[in-house]
């Protein structure tokens, strides 16, 4: 039996991009707030944004971890669905971050200088990994039960 779990690996990877953007929409709004949009074409307005968002070192801090979160999160999720393997797997559903990283990066659309981009890419496979290792220390503190569909425990 492979270690790898292609549904664990899959859906771990949305679950991290939707979460960074579904977390990242109440920094978008501030930052939009910030912006005066009578003014600005609105084609201008991401770049205003992203603009925005560089000056300020905390407020791009807290992207950062947003996105880390969501990466460790994706991680828990593939393990948590692969059953199996949960470092390997955690660390497996960053492939979408990595994807989108390298496609920015190598057409010119980065918003980030480039060894930012480069950290993010590789320390993205390491978040995973680290969302794979709590749920297996979670297995562990349980005894190393895995859920099993249809299965039911009677204890």
């Amino acid at each position: 039996m492979s270690k790898v779990s292609t549904p664990g690996v899959a859906v771990g990877g949305v679950v991290d991009v939707v979460a960074s953007n579904a977390l990242s929409i109440p920094l978008g709004v501030y930052l939009a707030s910030k912006i005066d949009l009578s003014h600005v074409p609105q084609q201008q307005i991401p770049d205003q944004m992203l603009g925005l968002l560089h000056a300020n070192p905390g407020l791009y801090a807290l992207q950062l971890v947003i996105g880390a979160a969501c990466t460790v999160l994706g991680g828990y999720v593939a393990a948590l669905i692969a059953r199996r393997g949960e470092v390997l797997n955690g660390a497996l559903a960053s492939f979408l971050c990595i994807a989108f990283g390298i496609y920015a990066m190598a057409s010119g659309k980065s918003n980030d200088p480039a060894a930012v981009q480069t950290a993010l890419i590789v320390i993205s496979p390491l978040l995973g990994a680290a969302g794979g290792w709590l749920r297996l220390k979670q297995l562990q503190r349980r005894g190393g039960e895995r859920y099993v569909p249809g299965r039911h425990s009677h204890a």
